[in-house]
């Protein structure tokens, strides 16, 4: 395969048959998401995002959307129940899944926002069970989604909205907007247990997810939910509340916990075609689709005081530093990138995240950061040049710190915060924008130009599984300039 960058964008273009064939048949669907890993990591062997999200040139029938899981590093979410091993890694890198959205023409369907949305959650869930012989009571589709009867406000994990009709009787009509549900919102590591309501379900007539049909009746808790069909539906029996903590206390608490969960995440966007089509009337339509998809992700995972990110540009995805090495000043996306020295990830104002520290200061600093004030009394080290923030001006706050919103060029600038960017034990913070006179504040290229590794694990189980969808006082430091590394 052949891969070109057009913009944000990764072109590959399949000129030896990788992607033909009948998509239907698991085996053609396998060979081609080998092919589009391998053609990426061949053709931009710089490129090692979280996810890659396929769209083709072309429409096939099934699977009309796909999520393939090659890694978790996430415990208590339910995945032992599908592998051996809960925590597992199929492919080198930080690659852990591959989302195939079909062809273009549907990328701006209705629906194909939602199916998005879905189809990234596969990443968490669904897939925790309850400890009792129907353990899968809260499960529908494939044993991945929400079972039909389970009460979700517009979960794109399925559910439905379920108001009471009667007495006995309920009804859910088609949401205004999809999203996920308070324990999707656990699974993803956005809210503790404790913040989870209880679940309620109506009980029904169904059977355990694992079997989907029975004597040539569909399992009615696999039935699509009505964000999907586009009609309401009904339901009749009784509700059940079932308190998340039965679903924690028999998966294990989340690992690692909420606080201290990824925020932030890369994904790059390729466009597969065929070596029969054209990718240039595609491409403006695949754009579009990244830039609305990544939003509405974040605005789904938004709970008010948190939410999580999915950075699509080509940059972010060229980060590829193991969680917990990157160093003071390396390039990050997320305060879990970083080594323990510099454990949080601050915006900078050339668009670029970088690990850094707080500080008292400027003695806690390397000798190429000032501690920079930010709001509420907190304060980080911040690549700068010559001088820090004078001691014994106005400007200075105790100790050789600065005093709150008296800051030069060359810092933090408490001004130009923006929000949600800086994070300490995972908890939200005000981030920042950095400023610098005479060099660039960007740090070093974390770019691994090794060539490409082979996957070597098959992803049958998938396809079987799934077919759809020192402080201390300083004195002022001289003829410094741009630290190691800077640019």
């Amino acid at each position: 395969m052949q891969a070109r960058v057009e913009g944000e964008l990764v072109v590959l273009s399949a000129d030896g048959g990788e992607l033909d064939g009948d998509w239907s048949d698991p085996a053609v669907v396998q060979r081609a998401l080998f092919a589009v890993v391998e053609g990426l990591r061949r053709g931009q062997p710089t490129l090692d995002p979280h996810f890659i999200v396929v769209l083709s040139t072309f429409v096939v029938d099934a699977p009309v959307a796909l999520y393939l899981p090659l890694a978790n590093d996430v415990r208590g979410i339910g995945y032992r129940h599908l592998e051996p091993a809960e925590v597992f890694r199929f492919t080198p890198g930080r690659l852990d899944g591959v989302l195939f959205m079909n062809g273009v023409r549907l990328a701006e369907a209705p629906l194909a926002e939602a199916l998005f949305l879905q189809e990234l959650g596969h990443r968490w869930g669904v897939y925790a069970r309850l400890p009792d012989p129907d353990g899968t009571r809260l499960l529908g589709r494939d044993c991945a989604h929400w079972s039909a009867f389970v009460r979700t406000p517009g979960s794109a994990m399925e559910g439905n909205p379920w108001v009471a009709d009667g007495a006995g009787r309920f009804v859910a009509g088609v949401p205004d907007r999809v999203g996920y549900s308070d324990a999707g919102r656990y699974l993803m590591g956005l809210l503790p247990a404790a913040a989870v309501p209880p679940i309620v379900r109506i009980v029904d007539d169904g059977w355990p997810c694992f079997d989907a049909r029975r004597m040539g009746v569909d399992n009615p808790r696999a039935a699509h939910p009505t964000w999907r069909t586009g009609e309401p539906a009904a339901a009749e029996g009784a509700l059940e509340p079932i308190d998340w903590g039965e679903v924690v206390a028999h998966e294990g608490p989340r690992a690692p916990p909420w606080t201290s969960a990824r925020r932030r995440w890369s994904a790059a966007f390729v466009l597969a075609a065929r070596a029969v089509d054209d990718p240039a009337t595609a491409l403006p339509i695949v754009e579009r689709a990244r830039l609305r998809w990544s939003a509405a992700f974040e605005a789904a995972t938004d709970t008010g005081a948190d939410r999580l990110t999915l950075d699509t540009t080509l940059e972010a995805a060229r980060l590829v530093n193991p969680p917990g090495t990157v160093p003071f000043g390396g390039r990050c996306l997320d305060p879990v990138d970083c080594a323990a020295e510099a454990p949080r990830c601050a915006p900078t104002a050339g668009g670029d995240r970088i690990c850094t520290r707080g500080c008292a200061d400027h003695g806690d600093c390397p000798a190429s950061a000032c501690c920079v004030a930010l709001a509420a009394g907190d304060a980080v080290c911040a690549p700068t040049i010559d001088p820090c923030p004078a001691v014994d001006g106005p400007e200075a706050g105790p100790d050789g710190g600065p005093r709150d919103g008296g800051l030069r060029d060359g810092g933090l600038r408490d001004g130009a915060l923006r929000d949600g960017g800086l994070r300490d034990d995972g908890l939200p913070l005000s981030a920042s924008s950095a400023r610098a006179e005479g060099c660039a504040v960007r740090g070093p290229s974390s770019a691994d130009p090794s060539g490409p590794a082979l996957l070597v694990l098959g992803l049958g189980w998938v396809l079987r599984r799934r077919r759809v969808g020192d402080a201390g006082r300083i004195s002022r430091r001289r003829g410094r300039r741009c630290g190691p590394g800077w640019r």
